[in-house]
């Protein structure tokens, strides 16, 4: 008989020892349910193994087995490429509006306005050609003309040095977050190999590769007895505990990711990715156009001014420096010729008389070179006026940056999309889990009845 009993109370103590687990796992949740990555957790009861009696098979009770996180593999690597995404094209569009903004355009501190004001002068040159003062309001609107190229250039130098300490930073935040989740891989397997669960060190481990995520594109792969792999591109950067170094090197303009053991790692999204396309692509051909299209300036301009006669008597004058060949002219060389800020009258209104002697009312060259904002003749421009190719300038940074706006707009909608989904799955819900204590502790109370009434019963066999 006092077996029986004893059998029952092992029974009652397994239940109220298996929903105080369950109760603390609860009550761990809700403690943890504004924690950044913590995934809602569960006591997974099973019964305990059951006896055979000459009267059939008993129950001896319940366990706890494990405590499991809620977690979905393909949920996190969805929304990991989705965060990749939107990191680039944020990244992108937030660098090309910076890079739109030192174009000043549409404003009076622009190119627009200045080129506008340029060609102005040489109209009102034109209409007195002899003037000096219309001569120093040439000059001194072709130097705005010069320190808008001047500045722009240097903006963009800024920006380009701003975007390599940016890749330098990246890739120094990513090898931290490579090296930790390595690292976090040793006691997870250990763990495991145990039979033991590591839900905290998991959910850790899983926000360091979100945070991995949001700076280059991961490719998350299951290991043996919970470990991971981890690779980007194809190129692995961690294997259980070995984690790999990246490095970035910067050549040419252009730079290259390379691991430690010398193995080259393409990126093309999240920040890191975004930013080698700026520096790669998008950024270069701003220069590049803005160096065509202050070189075109110089060609057309010099072009005409050298045909004129200058009021020294001097001909083959530069107005802008070409250093020789125009070839060599950008935007952050660009500059007037020395002729031209040693002296006014080095600059020529008109061409020369039959002798090549000054006109003083001669005005063929100011009008010429007033009307280059609209001529598309000649030079590096490709049939454009310098009006036409300033403007298709501006549109293409424009294009690029609505371009980056967009697809970031459409990642942020994936993104917000997929941590709500996450959120279904892995999130701590106060009330399911207030619910869920209200259950537990009627299960407790339970099993601590049939405690009461084993000792009933007891002390009714004590008492015969």
């Amino acid at each position: 008989m006092s077996g029986s009993l004893n059998s029952i109370l092992s029974v009652a103590r397994s239940g109220m020892l298996a929903q105080q687990r369950a109760l603390q796992v609860t009550g761990n949740n809700i403690a943890n349910a504004s924690t950044p990555g913590y995934s809602r957790q569960r006591a997974e009861m099973v019964p305990a193994l059951a006896i055979t009696l000459p009267q059939g098979v008993l129950g001896t009770g319940v366990e706890v087995a494990d405590v499991t996180r809620a977690r979905d593999f393909l949920l996190d690597a969805t929304l990991r490429r989705d965060v990749a995404s939107f990191e680039s094209s944020s990244f992108q569009e937030r660098e090309l509006l910076r890079i739109e903004a030192v174009l000043a355009e549409p404003s009076d501190a622009g190119l627009a306005s200045a080129l506008n004001a340029f060609w102005d002068s040489w109209s009102d040159l034109a209409n007195n050609p002899s003037n000096s003062s219309a001569r120093a309001v040439v000059a001194s609107q072709g130097q705005q003309v010069v320190d808008f190229f001047n500045r722009a250039a240097n903006s963009f130098g800024a920006i380009r040095a701003d975007l390599i300490d940016s890749v330098q930073v990246s890739v120094s935040e990513a090898n931290r977050l490579i090296g930790e989740i390595a690292d976090l891989n040793g006691p997870i397997s250990a763990a495991t190999a145990a039979g033991q669960a590591a839900p905290d060190i998991e959910d850790r481990r899983d926000l360091l590769l979100d945070e991995l995520a949001a700076l280059t594109e991961i490719t998350v792969s299951p290991r043996a007895i919970g470990g991971i792999g981890v690779s980007i591109n194809g190129i692995s950067v961690v294997e259980g505990t070995i984690a790999s170094r990246l490095d970035a090197t910067f050549v040419g303009g252009s730079f290259s990711i390379q691991t430690g053991e010398g193995l080259a790692v393409a990126i093309a999204d999240g920040s890191i990715g975004g930013a080698q396309r700026l520096l790669e692509v998008d950024l270069p051909a701003v220069e590049n156009d803005l160096d065509e299209l202050a070189r075109g300036i110089v060609q057309r301009a010099n072009g005409i001014h050298t045909g004129g006669t200058t009021p020294l008597g001097t001909t083959n004058v530069l107005f802008f420096d070409d250093f020789g060949d125009a070839a060599l002219v950008g935007a952050q060389n660009l500059q007037l010729s020395d002729d031209v800020l040693a002296s006014l009258d080095n600059l020529a209104a008109g061409s020369g008389g039959p002798g090549g002697e000054y006109q003083s009312g001669a005005n063929d060259v100011a009008l010429a070179l007033a009307a280059l904002r609209t001529d598309t003749t000649g030079g590096v421009l490709d049939g454009r006026s310098i009006n036409d190719a300033y403007q298709e300038l501006v549109t293409e940074i424009g294009v690029l940056a609505a371009s980056a706006g967009s697809t970031s707009s459409g990642s942020e909608i994936l993104v917000s999309a997929g941590v709500a989904r996450r959120q279904s799955v892995s999130g701590v819900s106060t009330d399911e889990e207030l619910v869920k204590i209200v259950q537990l502790q009627a299960a407790f109370s339970a099993a601590a009845r049939i405690v009461s009434v084993v000792d009933e019963m007891y002390q009714t066999i004590l008492s015969i």
